[in-house]
């Protein structure tokens, strides 16, 4: 019964597809660069932030980088809206 219904609303769904060809075309399309594009973006974020780095030893690594007095970790430290003076 209930298979009997989901293939007659598969069939209502396709006839009314092919009287609509260039509905059908706009919304193939739109469907596949939405998912082109999701996976182009995914890729991308786990190529640059989810894999690990292909080191041995991870933990060794150290960053490099220039430090200010009136900041702590790179960034200047921000105390109600305005700079601390430390």
């Amino acid at each position: 019964m209930l298979l009997e219904a989901l293939i007659l609303d598969i069939r209502h769904g396709l006839r009314a597809l092919c009287n609509a060809p260039a509905f059908t075309g706009v919304a193939i399309l739109s469907l596949a660069l939405g998912i082109g594009a999701n996976t182009a973006i995914f890729s991308i974020i786990n190529a640059l932030m989810l894999k690990s780095l292909p080191v041995t030893e991870p933990e060794r690594l150290v960053q490099l980088g220039s430090a200010c007095p009136p900041c702590r970790d790179g960034a200047p430290q921000v105390i109600h809206g305005r700079r601390s003076e430390t």
